[in-house]
């Protein structure tokens, strides 16, 4: 999946029933979830708006396995890469993108509310980074730094 292209459901639950069979067969389940998910964290945003697109939805809910959320969540966080900010900016960064995966959620979590939790744990995930930012430079800016 790149972020331009249109998710295919058949092929993608194809494959990913392949590799969890492969996987089971080898007794390599839980980590194949974890990479299946570090995969799906590529999804484009749904037709409404909301990320990921629906098929990706429709699988976390079908699979229904932490490890493969775990896997998604862990790359979200990851390919976010090396931030800068000012001293005393704070978690402005993280307050945005929490507000934007709490926002994702509350679209999703209806019809599919195993993926607005997972939604909800990378919201919490960076207004807790928000709040360590804040601190941090609140502290800078009580010793002058």
């Amino acid at each position: 999946m790149t972020a331009n292209s249109a998710v295919n459901p058949q092929e993608l639950n194809e494959w990913v029933n392949e590799v969890r069979v492969l996987a089971t067969e080898a007794g390599r389940i839980e980590i194949a979830d974890q990479y299946i998910g570090h995969l799906l964290s590529s999804s484009p945003q749904g037709n409404d708006g909301a990320w990921p697109a629906e098929p990706v939805r429709d699988l976390i809910e079908t699979i229904n396995s932490r490890d493969l959320e775990n896997g998604l969540e862990i790359q979200v966080i990851n390919s976010r890469g090396v931030t800068s900010r000012g001293t005393y900016d704070g978690g402005s960064q993280e307050r945005d993108l929490a507000n934007r995966y709490k926002s994702y959620a509350d679209i999703v979590q209806d019809m599919w509310p195993s993926t607005g939790a997972m939604l909800n744990r990378l919201a919490d995930n960076y207004m807790n980074h928000a709040t360590m930012e804040d601190l941090s430079a609140g502290l800078s800016e009580d010793l002058g730094h």
